[in-house]
């Protein structure tokens, strides 16, 4: 009888009842997307919630269709903009779906700006990714504002500090805070990408690498004092890390009898922090030969640059909750980048940034 009354209810249906309830589960699910020219008078605004503050960065308008009903959810601006140039059509990003609510218009609104079209990445992946981004732009010898998108006037603080514009990509490219881009560094640094990948298969996520900064940063710090390499030191951090993964049901222990020195000792050692990541991780950049790819700077630009690294600088001193050996190596790169910022000024004329 149950079966009846849901085909009934469902005219033109065809299937089992089994097929018919999936179906059902997933009526607010998309079922087709397509790049489609549609008319401007059958797309309405939705309007349950704000417009975004930010225009949309999609090159088109984002559309939810259901049958006539067609509702716009983020890129009005782009349909307003079509209206005034007197243009009947546009065209659009349009997911279609069984059904439409404004409940499920709501959470799509909100999720298109929170979770991307593809899929989140694993955090191992993105700190992997980075570093071989990171890899790729080091060994480029062009001017790396090109692949910058102007994106809240970030390029407008690149200097020939090679270092400091690829965080500034970084930070504009992903849309990230520079603690945010540090912390990504941070995590890959000192770790083979055989290591990295083992992490990817086993999918680490960020707690892990947290759980694991300090006792890494600690290995790192008494492997410098015994004058290993840096290749040295990669390899046996590299180790090191995959053991703490590969023994992670008993990481607390471990990570215990790493801060009491591995030894045994019964002496109260301090238990494990988040690392704060206010350190700039070192990237080892290419400084360059050739004249054109030097970034000069008028004396104004130079006052004005200088001025932020300084305030910079004094605001890691005040920081009395992270290590003043980090702090230490954090200023030391700061000094770097002024000492970048004076050298940029040519002796000759000084050329003022367009």
């Amino acid at each position: 009888m149950e079966e009846k009354i849901l085909k009934e209810e469902n005219q033109g249906y065809q299937g089992s009842l089994e097929n018919f309830l999936e179906k059902e589960k997933s009526e607010f699910a998309n079922f087709s997307e397509k790049i489609e020219e549609l008319s401007i008078q059958e797309i309405s605004k939705f309007t349950e919630l704000p417009d975004y503050v930010e225009a949309s960065a999609d090159f088109f308008p984002i559309v939810i269709k259901s049958g006539e009903s067609c509702f716009c959810i983020d890129g009005w601006e782009k349909v307003e903009n079509a209206k005034n140039a007197q243009q009947t059509q546009i065209f659009c990003r349009v997911f279609y779906v069984h059904k439409i609510s404004d409940v499920e218009l709501a959470i799509r609104k909100i999720a298109i700006r929170m979770v991307p079209l593809a899929g989140r990445a694993l955090y191992s992946e993105i700190v992997r990714n980075i570093k071989i981004l990171i890899n790729f732009i080091m060994q480029s010898k062009e001017n790396i504002k090109v692949y910058s998108h102007g994106g809240d006037r970030k390029s407008d603080s690149f200097t020939n500090n090679r270092e400091e514009n690829i965080r500034l990509i970084l930070m504009e490219r992903f849309a990230k805070k520079r603690s945010t881009i540090n912390q990504y560094i941070s995590h890959g640094s000192y770790l083979t990408l055989e290591a990295l990948e083992k992490l990817v298969e086993g999918k680490a996520d960020k707690e892990f690498f947290e759980k694991v900064n300090n006792a890494k940063l600690q290995i790192i710090k008494e492997l410098k004092s015994k004058n290993f390499s840096a290749d040295e030191i990669t390899q046996m951090v590299s180790k090191k890390i995959i053991e703490f993964f590969n023994n992670r049901e008993n990481l607390e222990d471990l990570l215990k009898k790493r801060a009491s020195n591995d030894d045994g000792k019964s002496e109260k050692s301090e238990p494990v922090k988040k690392e704060k990541f206010l350190e700039e991780p070192t990237l080892e950049y290419w400084k360059g030969n050739d004249a054109s790819s030097i970034v000069k700077l008028c004396e104004e630009e130079i006052r004005e640059k200088a001025a932020a690294i300084c305030q910079r600088m004094g605001a890691r001193f005040q920081d009395f909750s992270t290590n003043f050996s980090l702090i230490k190596e954090a200023v030391i790169g700061d000094v770097k980048e002024l000492l970048s910022l004076i050298n940029c000024m040519s002796k000759e004329e000084s050329v003022c940034l367009n």
